[in-house]
């Protein structure tokens, strides 16, 4: 799958975040099918309220930053009526942790190179 960039144009809202400006996507091509499940069930969940690149590209990298991000969303989510399962939320919290792992942790170096880019960017279109 082709990684799609977020764009915040005149008809969408604004970049919150500098990580909002990075990819949506990424490619688990490579991950074990378990997490490539959990990765579009995280694509269509998170999707409906934001771009799915602030998760992606976010600094959270810690099983427990995850939890923490993926229980506010849950509360954000009751709220307007839309409740998230308790089996969806481990899910997304699994995909976004074994992503973190391989993309942040690991990956270390590539990542953030991308993350100074995003930055940069952010900056300039303040």
């Amino acid at each position: 799958m082709p990684a799609k960039t977020a764009t915040h144009g005149p008809s969408e809202p604004r970049a919150l975040y500098y990580y909002d400006l990075g990819s949506a996507e990424v490619d688990v091509s490579g991950y074990p099918p378990n997490q490539k499940d959990n990765y579009r069930l995280f694509l269509v969940v998170c999707g409906a309220c934001h771009t799915t690149a602030r998760p992606l590209n976010s600094p959270y990298a810690q099983p427990g930053e995850w939890r923490r991000f993926v229980s506010r969303m849950h509360a954000k989510m009751e709220a307007r009526g839309v409740p998230l399962g308790q089996d969806h939320a481990r899910r997304i919290i699994e995909f976004l942790v074994y992503d973190a792992k391989i993309r942040k942790i690991e990956g270390r170096s590539p990542f953030e190179a991308q993350r100074g880019t995003l930055k940069e960017r952010f900056e300039k279109e303040r």
